[in-house]
């Protein structure tokens, strides 16, 4: 049986330096102005444009960002490995975060740790936290009195662009009044852009059909 790789991926600031020399240790950091910049999450802007993230939120999409980067940026086997110890991996997270007292919670790491490894289907996710430091507001409206009102009837649905998320999103709309909030990401790969693209359009001739 194969010895699962653990990568040990150091997030947003954080240094290991007694893992420097280990070749399956990774440093990731998005901030452009910071040195080492080698991950686009883009989180200012998008707080930016919506005014007002609470702390675990912009947490969480930072997270989310990460560990994404790093699925992308660890090896994962040839292509001709079909066995599940041939591309499954193990990872050990350590993360700068705002709301330290909620993400060190036992039970919202296990949380964390199940919903990875059902989406992923890795070997193991182990994560550590450190508080971060505070954010400057990025304008008038980032403080803790301006909130977004949801509408009443909302549904929140994972959007890959394929056609299992696109047939998930058709039946929402024909099964039930909500408004559909279609959440998903975009690489950089010019056939995934196009693709995405292409959905979108279908999705609102879709959209205007039912409503």
């Amino acid at each position: 049986m194969s010895e699962f790789t653990e990568h040990i991926i150091a997030c947003n600031g954080i240094k290991l330096k007694e893992h420097t020399e280990d070749v399956r240790y990774l440093e990731l950091q998005h901030l452009e102005d910071c040195k080492g910049w080698n991950v686009n999450i883009r989180l200012n802007p998008f707080v930016t444009k919506i005014y007002k993230l609470n702390n675990r939120l912009k947490d969480l999409l930072e997270i989310a960002g990460y560990i994404f980067a790093s699925d992308r940026k660890t090896y994962r086997g040839n292509p001709d490995d079909l066995e599940y110890h041939g591309w499954s991996r193990a990872f050990d997270f350590h993360f700068n975060v705002r709301d330290l007292n909620f993400w060190k919670r036992k039970d919202i790491q296990e949380l964390m740790e199940q919903a990875l490894l059902f989406m992923s289907g890795g070997h193991s996710y182990k994560f550590n936290f450190y508080k971060a430091v505070d954010d400057f507001p990025t304008n008038i409206f980032d403080n803790e009195k301006f909130e977004i009102i949801a509408p009443e009837k909302l549904k929140v649905a994972l959007f890959s662009g394929g056609i299992d998320s696109l047939a998930g999103a058709i039946e929402m709309l024909e099964t039930n009044d909500s408004e559909i909030c279609l959440v998903s990401h975009q690489s950089g790969q010019p056939g995934t852009i196009m693709t995405y693209m292409l959905c979108e359009e279908f999705f609102r001739y879709v959209c205007f059909y039912f409503r």
